[in-house]
């Protein structure tokens, strides 16, 4: 799919690109690239968190496509990305924004709680979970059918 998008192909990953099932003119007018860049990303790789030139390329030709159209649920996408990731610090202000724009969002509040946990910042955590069961105690219910 990176291929196909006009993207580098991670150096790590496995498998191949599908050249033989694509039009051979295009596939010579289009070589496959590779690149390391895509490493960073990769849940506990230790590194720095933020953007690289790669994260870049991808969000702007997911754009492109549609599927990153900006407002509340490509933010909700952006945070988990983050979050599953282990990039913390970006799925705090990916799940800050969130709660600016609908202060009553529990989902977001209980995303922020858990990413500060996994920083280490167990009070943040607590006064995080503390302000979602005083706002809206059935968000933390268990109840099926009830959403927050």
């Amino acid at each position: 799919m990176l291929h196909l998008l006009g993207l580098p192909v991670g150096s790590r990953m496995t498998g191949k690109v599908l050249t033989e099932a694509l039009e051979p003119a295009w596939v010579g007018t289009h070589p496959v690239r590779r690149t390391a860049a895509y490493d960073s990303l990769a849940v506990g790789s230790g590194r720095a968190a933020g953007a690289s030139e790669a994260d870049q390329a991808l969000k702007e030709k997911l754009q492109s496509l549609g599927y990153v159209a900006g407002g509340n649920a490509s933010l909700v996408n952006m945070a988990n990305f983050y979050h599953k990731n282990g990039r913390y610090a970006e799925a705090i202000e990916a799940w800050k924004k969130l709660i600016d724009l609908d202060p009553k969002d529990s989902g977001a509040r209980i995303g922020l709680a858990n990413a500060y946990f996994e920083m280490g910042q167990a009070d943040s955590a607590i006064a995080g979970l503390k302000a979602v069961i005083a706002a809206a105690p059935h968000a933390t219910s268990g109840r099926s059918g009830k959403t927050s």
